[in-house]
Formats: structure tokens, sequence, C-alpha cells
């Protein structure tokens, strides 16, 4: 969907996102007018444990910066409470890793990812502040999730590429059955 909610800081000259890095994002940056959208940068998350790491840039003197970050796990154009993923404030200028979970009921494939950042208080995924910076990326659940694989059977039917949640594989050649879930 491309219909999300507007969030911005209004104000980004004191203080900025000035590092985002995740599955293969590495995106460090300056200011950009209190919101960016990099949404032609893309992630490969997997499902289970991930880690962002994220910085602030200050122009001058430090102050305190909170942290969210939400991932449309269901694709429906809205950054619900449940699909927020790190939640954290910091008045260092560090980068800072966050650890989070991918449910398994996300949606696989490309979705969009909100990283915002505000001084001073914490935001809603849908809010103009007055400092602070957002940026939107996107992230793509579940890609090493595929494995290729040669002359195997997946329930029976013969393929060459697994998807490897909720299956069982069988090797017909050595006659090992691996069943995943």
């Amino acid at each position: 969907p491309t219909n999300y909610c507007s969030s911005r800081g209004n104000n980004a000259s004191f203080e900025y996102i000035d590092f985002v890095g995740i599955g293969g994002i590495s995106n460090a940056t300056a200011s950009n007018n209190g919101y960016a959208d990099f949404t032609n940068q893309k992630g490969n998350i997997n499902y289970g444990s991930n880690t962002i790491v994220l910085s602030v840039g200050f122009s001058g003197t430090s102050y305190t910066e909170f942290w969210k970050v939400w991932i449309d796990f269901n694709k429906n154009g809205t950054f619900e409470s449940s699909e927020e993923v790190v939640s954290g404030s910091t008045s260092s200028s560090g980068n800072l890793s966050y650890n989070f979970n991918v449910p398994s009921s996300a949606l696989i494939g490309e979705t969009r990812m909100r990283v915002s950042m505000k001084w001073d208080a914490t935001q809603t995924a849908c809010e103009t502040f007055s400092y602070g910076e957002v940026e939107d990326y996107i992230v793509n659940i579940g890609n090493s999730s595929r494995i290729a694989l040669n002359n195997i059977k997946i329930d029976g039917e013969l393929t060459e590429t697994a998807k490897v949640f909720d299956t069982n594989i069988y090797n017909t050649f050595s006659g090992v059955t691996i069943k995943m879930k």
C-alpha cells in the first residue's frame, strides 16, 4: 500500500536520524528536514530474531531522543501498536542496537518500515512533532526463508525451490525426511 499516514518532525536542525542499519541497509545521512522517503532502500529480514542499528546526529548539544520503529507486518497500510518493534531513548550519538522478532503471522515479502526519532517524548506512528525526524524504508520479510534444492519433493510434489515454513521435505535419493514447522 502507498496510503500510509504521514509523520515528520517540524525541525531537524538540532537532532536528526543519522544512521539506520538493517538487513543490508546501511544508510548514513544528515538532516532531511524532518522526513525522508528511503523506500528505494530494501532490507531483508527473517522470521524470528533480527537486529536494527540506529543513531542520532546532533548539530551541537545532545538531547534525549525517543526511538520507535514499526513494520507493517500485515501489509494493510497502517502501523498498528502490535507492529511496533523498537521503543527506547538515548542522549548518545553512538550506534544503538535493538533486537526484535518478526512473528510467524507476518506476511512474506516487501512491506513498509517506519523509523521515528522524537525529542523529549514518545511518539505515535502518525504524528507531526516539534523536533526530530522520521524515515521510511522497505523490508523484505522472509527472504532467506526460501532455499534452493534440487530434486526434492514437498508434500509429494517434485520441485526445485522449497519454502521452508510449515512443510515437509523429503529427499528421495537418500530416504531422509525433514519436518519443519
